[in-house]
């Protein structure tokens, strides 16, 4: 279990929902999921309203209580909630519960905010469990007729009006799908033979042979769940309790007022949901709190405008809008350490601390926040250019410090030489060599002095330079030296300001040759790490092309077997669409 609780204590607003065209995110809770930086695994829990899907939920969630569960014919739950909190059974991952509105509620009057909450929580989803009672018969079928108008209200990519003639292709943007049969009081058995509730749901989705208006009728709900949803499971419950009147008050009963096969049945199907569902993965990228909420925020903004939400437009926005998060994290990070230093150092120790910090900033923060989908040059030189001017202006402090440092330790050795200069001590004769000794004697000092940092040299050799004005006067004075000997030192003190400033020149040069050294270097680590994440998602989405290829064979084998050969001609085109996408060794969403 992740040891962070994530200080969920209890279900939040995610989506409030007055209509169709009336949706709108809480802010708050987005501000919250901007928080969880694990891998989130999200369940949603789907079905008409007074199904007992926030039971459910509350099981997942290992509480008694938690979503609101209603106990009238009135919906309870409105818009879609949100509970996070530790996974059971994954380590640093999170478990992302979704309770949406319960679908088909009279009250409401609006059959597209169906489809859109349907819609959403598919799009949002790991796992999407939907919930019903009674058996999986035509009325079921019936009322899960929002299926049927998903690909009218979604579309792949701009390029498109709606997905209507590509539909078959949403399933690799889909969840895997649970049927939860509530309050199941059958046998499970075709023709006498028992079967599982996984055969249950396939038969009950199979097709009905024929081209008449009946047929298609008939035929419409369950060849979209199909086509949508290729990874299918069913979990049947039996009644919760012998007596009805306790039905609706099911959070309030004890463990052992439960039947105990339906105590069984929910343990087992907490426990696939546990073990089975992914974490949300898009383009083999998997999703933490702020990606999240950050594919949430552009699929509900789209919405809002009233236009058909596309999913590629959804995931690039949301992407580029996660790196350039994730760009002003680093620099906050890299701020803050390179903030635990003391000041100052020298220039080569502090190139160094850059060096090491921005390695950890590549490859601990960046890539564990970004997505790749923005071209890797552009995005190296926003890394660098960001990183250079971050590191800048701790080059400035850095000097600033080591200036006044330097200053303060100069000026205290210097005081008795300057207290001797203004006395005229040193104006005699054999003054210039007594002169000459103390300078020795406070640079000696000087150089031990530790902690002057970068600007120590400079502010040393500034002095010296002012010092040759007196150097020359006390020269001028002191008989002791003949003009000869005056004239060779004075071209002595030139030529050794003049070797001073060549090499502070030189200097400079090399710093500045250092600080392009470090840009590139920067920019290459940073390219090697982009693509060593490209490859880690490559190898990821392939992953899930071929889970869903493999479902793909047997759907059409499905197909064949029921005499659908145009649903079958599909499966195939699309299983050829999504082999090609795998030799092109690149996932979606990458350089649009």
């Amino acid at each position: 279990m992740a040891k962070n609780d994530y200080g969920w204590k209890e279900p939040r607003c995610l989506l409030e929902n007055a209509s169709s065209q009336n949706i709108r995110l809480n802010e708050e809770t987005v501000r919250l999921l901007h928080k969880i930086h694990d891998p989130v695994v999200v369940v949603s829990v789907v079905g008409l309203y007074r199904t007992g899907k926030s039971y459910l939920l509350n099981k997942l969630a290992g509480m008694q209580s938690g979503f609101p569960l209603g106990n009238t014919i009135q919906a309870k739950t409105k818009g879609i909630w949100i509970w996070c909190i530790p996974h059971p059974t994954k380590s640093e991952t999170c478990l992302v519960l979704l309770d949406t509105e319960g679908l088909g509620d009279v009250e409401k009057g609006d059959s597209q905010n169906d489809v859109i909450l349907f819609t959403l929580a598919a799009l949002l989803s790991s796992t999407l469990v939907y919930n019903s009672k009674g058996t999986i018969d035509q009325s079921a079928m019936d009322s899960i007729h929002f299926v049927t108008e998903i690909a009218e209200k979604l579309k792949i990519s701009d390029k498109t009006e709606s997905s209507e003639d590509d539909d078959v292709q949403l399933a690799e943007h889909f969840p895997s799908f649970i049927w939860a049969v509530r309050d199941f009081t059958l046998d499970l058995s075709i023709d006498g033979k028992s079967i599982t509730a996984d055969e249950y749901l396939e038969n009950s989705l199979a097709l009905k042979r024929g081209a008449g208006a009946k047929a298609a009728q008939y035929n419409l709900p369950r060849r979209c769940i199909r086509r949508y949803f290729p990874h299918r499971k069913c979990f049947v419950f039996p009644l919760p309790v012998g007596n009805p009147g306790l039905m609706t008050n099911l959070e309030k009963l004890l463990e052992a007022q439960l039947l105990p096969a339906f105590s069984d049945r929910t343990r087992e199907f907490c426990s696939f949901v546990f073990e089975n569902s992914p974490a949300k993965a898009i383009g083999g990228h998997i999703l933490n709190g702020p990606k999240f909420a950050g594919v949430a925020v552009q699929y509900v903004d789209q919405i809002s405008k009233g236009s058909i939400p596309s999913i590629e437009n959804a995931v690039v926005s949301m992407a580029k809008r996660a790196n350039e998060e994730a760009l002003q994290e680093c620099a906050k990070q890299y701020r803050e350490a390179m903030a635990t230093f003391k000041l100052p150092w020298e220039n080569e120790g502090l190139l160094e601390l850059h060096h090491r910090q921005t390695e950890k900033t590549v490859s601990i923060l960046f890539f564990k926040l970004a997505m790749i989908v923005d071209d890797e040059p552009e995005a190296a030189s926003k890394f660098t250019k960001m990183i250079e001017q971050e590191y800048q202006c701790v080059c400035t402090k850095n000097d600033e410090i080591s200036k006044k440092n330097s200053e303060e330790a100069l000026n205290g050795l210097q005081k008795d030489i300057s207290t001797r200069i203004n006395s005229g001590y040193y104006f005699k004769v054999g003054g210039y060599t007594e002169y000459q000794k103390d300078i020795a004697e406070m640079v000696r000092k000087y150089i031990a002095v530790p902690g002057k940092g970068s600007q120590s040299n400079a502010i040393l050799d500034g002095m010296l330079k002012q010092q040759i004005t007196t150097a020359k006067s006390i020269m001028a004075v002191d008989k002791s030296m003949t003009e000869h000997q005056q004239k060779a030192e004075e071209q002595r003190l030139v030529q050794e300001n003049m070797e001073k400033e060549m090499k502070m020149l030189k200097q400079a040069q090399e710093k500045a040759e250092r600080r392009l050294q470090e840009q590139a270097r920067m920019q290459k680590d940073f390219l090697i790490s982009v693509q060593t994440k490209f490859i880690q998602e490559l190898e990821t989405y392939k992953r899930q092309l071929n889970l869903l290829k493999a479902q793909l064979e047997k759907e059409q084998l499905k197909y064949r077997r029921e005499g659908s050969r145009e649903d079958a001609d599909e499966v195939e085109e699309y299983f050829r669409l999504l082999q090609a996408k795998e030799m092109a060794g690149s996932p979606p969403y990458r350089g649009f």
